[in-house]
């Protein structure tokens, strides 16, 4: 399961929480893109909350490493170009 919800949050410049299950750690880096929160664990989730509530310099700290990583990983044009390449090497003559 792929969350593209993880990836508008981070176009947008917002910085996610999340658990460290499926592929979320692909997206969220913990204290460099959002936080991660423990898996079913309410107290956990809630601390993480109040942590990005609390601290406006992390949250924008957080939203702009999630926006840089959004913008190498997710650029439309830079991801067309990646993939014409590989169908051009598969499309040559061995």
């Amino acid at each position: 399961v792929y969350g593209i919800v993880f990836v508008e949050a981070m176009a947008a410049g917002l910085p996610s929480i999340g658990t460290e299950v499926m592929a979320v750690p692909e997206l969220i880096q913990n204290g460099v893109t959002g936080l991660i929160a423990k898996p079913r664990d309410l107290s956990s989730l809630n601390h993480t909350m109040k942590t990005l509530v609390r601290n406006r310099n992390l949250r924008l700290e957080l939203g702009a490493g999630a926006r840089k990583k959004a913008e190498r990983l997710f650029d439309g044009t830079i991801n067309t170009k990646r993939l014409m390449n590989v169908f051009k090497k598969c499309s040559e003559p061995r």
